[in-house]
């Protein structure tokens, strides 16, 4: 339904007691530029399903605040799949530097004719073949969001960012055995299938081993 501010927002129905709301800014860039009106009628009418992202929880008497430009974070990169460019960290300051991950984005983006990247302040000084590993989990990743959202139904949650836990995981799991230990089961079942995400031979044997018990 239609907002308020000469029509600049529309309320949209996520499910939760109250309705979320979305900015005309906070709509996709490439429908931005594509239809170029600042009606938001234009771009979203009532019955419509669309895939939004929440940015801002709901808070008090308000819902939450939406946005159609999807973005992904990893530990070096932002996936951004409806974006048609790549970016650099503004906290990078060296120009070589940021000239460096920038030409490692936009490879990576053509041999796979993929959406853009962002390249976070952590990226700096970090191998190519590390980046790279990073941005194939986010195109997996990816991936997997979007055969969740071609079975979806309305108002079904569809993704959330990765539990600390598999976070964890994912930053330190390379090409050598790591052993890890919980005290509850959820973070195992958690990284057990964080491999499938993994690029190349870190997808490896999964071995559980030990007992699950209280403390």
């Amino acid at each position: 339904m239609p907002g308020f501010a000469r029509y600049a927002g529309a309320f949209i129905d996520i499910g939760l007691p109250k309705a979320a709301f979305i900015h005309l800014s906070d709509l996709c860039a490439k429908d931005l530029e594509k239809k170029g009106s600042d009606v938001i009628e234009h771009y979203l009418h009532e019955g419509q399903h669309v895939v939004v992202q929440v940015v801002k929880d709901p808070l008090g008497s308000k819902g939450a605040r939406l946005t159609t430009e999807i973005s992904i974070p990893s530990r070096y990169q932002v996936y951004m799949p409806y974006a048609n460019n790549s970016g650099v960290s503004q906290r990078i300051e060296c120009e070589a530097e940021r000239a460096r991950l920038r030409a490692c984005l936009d490879a990576f983006r053509q041999e796979h004719q993929c959406g853009g990247f962002i390249a976070r302040t952590a990226a700096e000084c970090v191998e190519e073949s590390v980046l790279i590993a990073d941005m194939t989990f986010l195109l997996k990743l990816w991936e997997s969001i979007l055969e969740k959202i071609a079975s979806a139904q309305p108002k079904q949650f569809i993704h959330k960012d990765l539990p600390l836990s598999v976070r964890t995981l994912r930053d330190l799991y390379k090409k050598v055995l790591i052993e890890c230990v919980w005290i509850r089961k959820k973070p195992i079942i958690d990284c057990l299938n964080l491999p499938r995400f993994c690029a190349g031979n870190r997808a490896g044997h999964r071995t559980l081993h030990g007992r699950m018990s209280g403390i």
